[in-house]
């Protein structure tokens, strides 16, 4: 008999420990999922461990309704501090950003763009690029009636080739460019003084076309002047 407890006890804790680790997992699925979860999913289960754990517990183990509410709260809480713990663990956790040396310029002046992509999780991690630098920096003049209007002038030499690249723990990925103010449509043409935008991406491999699906992306903004 103290066996047979043992293993029902045992049984009890680890449902509502896969309970709750597989309700944390659906959480972070998306809002459609949670839903299905919570309204049809969750509560089968649940009547489902009362009728084949909870009600035989009471009637042939004599457990009282306090001790088996303590037992599920136990097994909630270990449940949630470890599936917490791993998901944070395993969960990529990346940081991109790009830099330039100042905020503003004179015309003619070199800018010094620098790119860093940080693994900042707690195990290592790949990415695959659909470039093979993998980085890629454009620069577009934003207009300055209509600041939503942004023109290219200027972006850095990229090769498409599908790319994997791995960081581990805190290693970091940097780049950086020369960006020396000239139109690379239009190289004899001068650009105008103004407010240029400036972006950092690294294009998925899961899209043939640069730009239309980024793994990563950043931007700033820089002034030039005239003098």
């Amino acid at each position: 008999m103290g066996d047979r407890k043992l293993v029902f006890i045992l049984l009890f804790c680890l449902a509502n420990f896969a309970l709750v680790a597989l309700g944390f997992a659906v959480y972070h699925v998306g809002n459609i999922a949670l839903s299905f979860w919570s309204i049809v999913i969750y509560p089968i289960a649940l009547l489902i461990i009362y009728v084949c754990m909870v009600d035989p517990m009471q009637r042939e183990f004599k457990l009282s309704g306090r001790k088996i509410i303590l037992l599920a709260s136990s097994a909630f809480l270990i449940s949630v501090l470890a599936t917490y713990s791993i998901w944070t663990i395993v969960t990529p956790n990346w940081s991109f950003k790009v830099m330039t040396d100042k905020t503003n310029y004179r015309l003619g002046e070199i800018v010094e763009i620098t790119v860093v992509l940080e693994n900042c999780g707690f195990i290592t991690h790949s990415f695959v690029s659909l470039v093979s630098n993998p980085i890629i920096v454009s620069v577009r003049y934003v207009h300055p009636e209509n600041p939503t209007v942004r023109v290219q002038v200027w972006y850095t030499p990229f090769h498409i080739s599908k790319t994997k690249f791995t960081l581990a723990p805190h290693q970091s990925l940097e780049k950086k460019f020369f960006w020396n103010q000239t139109n690379i449509y239009n190289p004899e043409d001068k650009i105008e003084a103004g407010t240029y935008l400036i972006e950092a991406l690294v294009p998925s491999a899961e899209s043939d076309i640069v730009g239309a699906d980024n793994l990563f992306y950043a931007w700033t903004m820089i002034n030039i002047t005239e003098t």
